[in-house]
Formats: C-alpha cells, sequence, structure tokens
C-alpha cells in the first residue's frame, strides 16, 4: 500500500497529530507486522503518525505504538 502524505493540509492544522499520517492497525492480526518507518516518527505530539485501530477507529496511545508499529 502507498499513501501519499498531505503536507499543506498537515500544516495549515498547526501540524496536529490528528491530521499526521494515518497507519491503521488491526490489533488482533498477529499474522501482518504494521511497521511505519518516518523521519519524524519522534516521540510526543509532534510526531507526524497517527495510529488507530483498524475496527474502532479509535486513536492508539503513542507509549504503546512507539517502537512497535512506529520506527
Amino acid at each position: 500500500m502507498a499513501v501519499n502524505e498531505d503536507d499543506p493540509s498537515y500544516q495549515a492544522s498547526g501540524c496536529s497529530n490528528n491530521r499526521a499520517k494515518l497507519l491503521l492497525v488491526d490489533q488482533a492480526d498477529y499474522n501482518t507486522q504494521h511497521i511505519f518507518f518516518d523521519d519524524r516518527a519522534e516521540e510526543g505530539d509532534s510526531c507526524i503518525i497517527d495510529v488507530r485501530d483498524v475496527i474502532t477507529g479509535e486513536k492508539l496511545p503513542q507509549r504503546k505504538t512507539q517502537d512497535m508499529y512506529v520506527i
């Protein structure tokens, strides 16, 4: 899968994590490894990756996603 980011929209939102690059994760799927590599995948509110559960749509806590899904 390839996703093209919308940097102008992200910048216009004040670099809000809720408008960052989306990574949908199925936490019940143990046969698929979800990994998102990005040079701006730092910890905290400035992380440019918004990780959400694909079933519920809920945002996953960064402490759970960092170094597991987000590198």
